[in-house]
């Protein structure tokens, strides 16, 4: 699925694909000008189309078109030869703030690193509260903290990507598949560690 979510006081016009980025083009004259920021989300395979549908567009609504910026998504299924969890969308979203008249200033507050953290939380936020609305009180739970936010004290894998996905899917070792093997083997030494240490100390 793909639309175009906008404030209520943008043009009308605005919803149609092709009218707004020529819009926002023409709002941008110099050349090396931005006129969009992408926001890529991974989207609950416990879900159905639907229920991942409405919470995208709860998403936008709240934490990016409440903003006065325009978003343009587009809702992606897996790979029909890649991880059939990975539903996804990218997002597209205007730079300038819309009103009735147009494009307006640039929403400087997204330069922010600090806005993108909020936004993390929003997500996860969002998402949780879906989970469990349609999945119960025992739905998974999602975190937008990374593992060292977490105190998990665990090493980070590396992102895979569609060419080392392939060769691991077919019994290939790939270089990322490799690293990230040796990460699992570390990350496992360290949960083990402190059970390691106390066993030794009772024997001392």
């Amino acid at each position: 699925f793909a639309g175009v979510i906008a404030p209520e006081d943008a043009p009308t016009s605005f919803l149609d694909r092709e009218v707004l980025w020529n819009a926002a083009e023409a709002a941008d004259r110099r050349v090396d000008s931005r006129t969009a920021r992408e926001v890529l989300v991974s989207l609950p395979h416990e879900l159905t189309d639907e229920q991942r549908h409405e919470l995208l567009r709860e998403f936008i609504a709240e934490g990016l078109t409440a903003k006065g910026m325009i978003a343009d998504y587009a809702i992606h299924r897996p790979d029909a030869h890649g991880d059939p969890r990975n539903h996804h969308a990218h997002i597209m979203v205007t730079t300038r703030v819309v009103g009735p008249e147009g494009f307006g200033f640039k929403g400087r507050a997204w330069d922010n690193p600090e806005a993108v953290r909020e936004l993390r939380a929003l997500w996860a936020d969002i998402q949780n509260h879906h989970l469990r609305e349609h999945l119960g009180p025992d739905a998974p739970r999602v975190t937008h903290l990374s593992l060292a936010g977490q105190g998990r004290g665990q090493e980070p894998t590396v992102h895979l990507g569609p060419a080392a996905s392939g060769m691991e899917r077919r019994g290939e070792a790939s270089d990322r598949g490799e690293t990230n093997r040796k990460i699992a083997e570390r990350n496992t030494e360290r949960a083990e560690a402190p059970g390691q240490i106390r066993d030794l100390e009772n024997r001392l």
